[in-house]
């Protein structure tokens, strides 16, 4: 097995199925890295030193917020969350989503454009047709590029 390079895993958990959160659980009960799980509400989290919730308040935005104030160089950050992902990446901060995409300062503008551009869509009664299906592939791919985030050099 490769050394893990990084030294905490944030978890952007409102959103990720819990298939998603309980891989990076499952590191976590290793002791190879800390797991921060971060959400609006309670998320169900395996009871180890080595994985903590932060639970913060009701509100648009305020798990990005404490995400972006305690994340470091040398941490991975796993959300859905588009904008959050650009400004991690334009940080320099290791950052995938629950697909296993990993996003750096070019894909994750990319993203934006395509996510305001569904949105202009939405909003003016065309579906854009994209499919939120997740099942296995997903999470083979989400596996196999978090073990890649978390050996990966930097």
């Amino acid at each position: 097995m490769s050394v893990v390079t990084v030294q905490t895993v944030f978890l952007d958990a409102d959103s990720l199925p819990a298939r998603v959160r309980e891989i990076t659980y499952r590191r976590g009960l290793k002791g190879d890295v800390q797991v921060v799980v971060v959400a609006n509400r309670r998320i169900p989290h395996p009871a180890d030193d080595h994985i903590t919730m932060v639970q913060v308040d009701a509100g648009e935005g305020k798990a990005d917020e404490y995400i972006l104030a305690h994340v470091q160089a040398c941490d991975l950050v796993v959300t859905r969350d588009i904008p959050l992902a650009h400004e991690l990446a334009v940080r320099g901060i290791r950052v995938i989503n629950d697909r296993g995409t990993w996003f750096d300062i070019e894909t994750a503008k990319e993203r934006l454009s395509v996510r305001d551009f569904a949105y202009d869509l939405r909003s003016s009664g065309i579906d854009p047709g994209f499919s939120d299906r997740f099942g296995q592939r997903e999470l083979r791919q989400f596996g196999a590029t978090f073990e890649q985030a978390l050996t990966r050099p930097y």
